[in-house]
């Protein structure tokens, strides 16, 4: 009996030893993953290459890449441009500049008339917005002046059936003392 007692014992501080153990373990692995700047310093890499990602993108990244695109893209030419070049090699160098010129002064023309357009519909919201509050100011008294001339029909209409029944009381009454 006093063997099995050791045993036991000895059972029991090494399954504590092991649990000591195994919770030293994972106090350090939590440790470790809690501890950024350690898994940062582990592997940067990532760290960075997102850190970059959300720097491109608070600077309008994309939108900016795709007109930059866009810009460095040749334009193709115009009709007007191609009937020109096709001219003999003397009146085509005279006019191709200013051919181009005039193209492209043209072609800030939609974006002067898509930014007026734009205007013009803020400013027509504008005179929707003030002529349905005005719409509505109105409507507001038209119903006060409906309400007062309702009471007030509500009122005579009460006097006259109290006038009414005063004189239908008054000569029944009348007529009740004579008989």
């Amino acid at each position: 009996m006093g063997q099995r007692a050791d045993s036991l014992e000895r059972e029991i501080l090494d399954t504590r030893h092991r649990m000591g153990q195994t919770i030293d373990r994972m106090e350090h692995e939590f440790r470790r993953a809690v501890d950024w700047k350690a898994r940062v310093m582990d592997n940067p890499v990532p760290y960075v290459v997102g850190a970059l990602g959300v720097a491109y993108l608070l600077v309008g990244g994309p939108r900016r890449t795709a007109a930059f695109v866009r810009s460095r893209r040749p334009k193709p030419k115009t009709r007007v441009e191609k009937l020109v070049e096709s001219l003999p090699e003397p009146l085509a160098q005279r006019f191709a500049p200013v051919t181009h010129d005039i193209i492209e002064d043209l072609s800030e023309i939609p974006d002067n008339l898509r930014k007026t357009v734009r205007e013009l519909q803020k400013e027509r919201a504008k005179q929707q917005q003030k002529e349905e509050e005005e719409r509505l100011k109105r409507a507001a008294k038209a119903t006060m002046v409906e309400r007062l001339a309702l009471r007030a029909a509500e009122a005579a209409g009460a006097a006259a059936a109290g006038i009414a029944v005063k004189v239908v009381t008054d000569r029944l009454l009348k007529d009740h003392s004579h008989t």
